[in-house]
């Protein structure tokens, strides 16, 4: 990726967010708030990580991709907010993916009920899209709970194998019930061991 394409990402996604949005990220000091209060979007503005950049890079690519939609608006209001920053962005993600499959994508078309994330036309029949997860919605609670768990097994085993650079790790996982869980956690564990010792 060369600079020119860099800059002309963040270009986009500052003009996108705006300098109002800027200016009030940039006047809260550093004592009074911590990184954990802090934008995620405003972090990887301003990193130099591989991460930051890739993530103001795929952000820029959803702004460009959905320009023209009307309900771009609403995204843009979510990406705003730290709260809804991350949803928004699996939105646009899971959006732009029906799309270069050929989908026909709306952003947050009207409903009976409101407004839903966003809407698909396949073959002419339109489908209605909600990316996120319902109080009752056992299967996307067992799952975040599962994810949850290999994340924090991968972080502390990194810690232990004392690994002084960033990692990824990438899994597949057939089944996420309980009794899977240990022989997950110890695949990790051995993989982040191995990696360590080459």
């Amino acid at each position: 990726i060369n600079v020119a394409t860099m800059t002309r990402a963040h270009d986009v996604v500052c003009s996108t967010m705006g300098p109002i949005w800027l200016e009030e990220r940039q006047g809260q000091g550093a004592s009074e708030r911590s990184i954990a209060d802090t934008h995620p979007l405003f972090l990887a503005l301003n990193g130099q990580t591989e991460g930051s950049v890739l993530e103001v890079l795929q952000l820029a690519a959803y702004l460009l991709a959905f320009r023209d939609d009307p309900g771009l608006v609403e995204s843009i209001a979510s990406l705003r907010d730290a709260n809804k920053y991350v949803p928004a962005i699996i939105e646009l993600d899971l959006a732009l993916k029906f799309r270069n499959a050929g989908a026909s994508v709306g952003l947050f078309p009207p409903t009976q009920r409101g407004v839903a994330d966003f809407s698909i036309a396949v073959a002419g029949t339109q489908h209605i899209v909600e990316t996120s997860g319902f109080p009752s919605d056992t299967l996307r609670d067992d799952a975040m709970s599962f994810l949850t768990a290999m994340a924090k097994s991968f972080a502390s085993a990194v810690k232990r194998a004392q690994i002084p650079f960033p990692v990824s790790l990438e899994l597949e996982v057939e089944e996420i019930s309980g009794h899977k869980r240990p022989a997950v956690h110890a695949s990790i564990k051995d993989l982040v061991r191995t990696f360590r010792e080459h």
